[in-house]
């Protein structure tokens, strides 16, 4: 198993006051009991259908439920009918919007990131969260150097959500967060 960076980098984009936990079901069982306000799940479309059921599951325990990644990007009609809402692309832009009206009670059922994101403002993620689990992980220390691919395969996801581009993080941010590791581990 590798980083979930991308969990850990949607948690660099929540605001501090706002408690942050982060389970991935392949390592340990998901509390569906939490106290938790909003539950976000992040899925591709091989695992949309078990990330369908954990949703409906939380909503009928009355949780707001937010999907986002690949799957509900490609298809957000389909994953719109077990969501609150759905986060189209990106999740920077978008994120800090989805908290914002869940806050005040407003959550509009997509958030579309229509631009894509500069990588250079991408926070560094928060590998903290992952201090419990990390044992499960050939790596918790993913670095991200660039997102998308400029290749247009037909049947490649990656080439579909990144809309055929590719985007470099600047190497003085990677050389950063490289070096504030102190491991030689990534």
């Amino acid at each position: 198993r590798f980083s979930i960076l991308p969990l850990t980098t949607v948690a660099a984009l929540t605001p501090a006051e706002h408690e942050v936990e982060i389970c991935d079901e392949n390592v340990e069982p998901i509390a569906f009991g939490t106290d938790a306000d909003l539950i976000g799940i992040s899925f591709m479309t091989a695992l949309a259908n078990r990330a369908y059921e954990v949703a409906d599951a939380f909503r009928a325990r009355g949780k707001t439920v937010v999907a986002g990644g690949f799957h509900p990007t490609l298809c957000p009609e389909e994953a719109a009918k077990h969501f609150d809402a759905i986060v189209v692309g990106d999740a920077e832009g978008a994120w800090p919007q989805v908290l914002r009206d869940a806050e005040r009670g407003t959550l509009k059922p997509v958030y579309r990131n229509e631009s894509l994101c500069d990588l250079a403002a991408t926070p560094v993620p928060r590998r903290d969260l992952m201090a419990r689990t990390a044992r499960h992980y050939v790596t918790t220390n993913a670095v991200q150097t660039g997102r998308g691919c400029r290749h247009g395969c037909r049947f490649c996801a990656v080439t579909a959500f990144h809309r055929r581009t590719h985007r470099s993080r600047p190497l003085a941010k990677v050389l950063d967060e490289l070096r504030g590791l102190g491991s030689r581990n990534f």
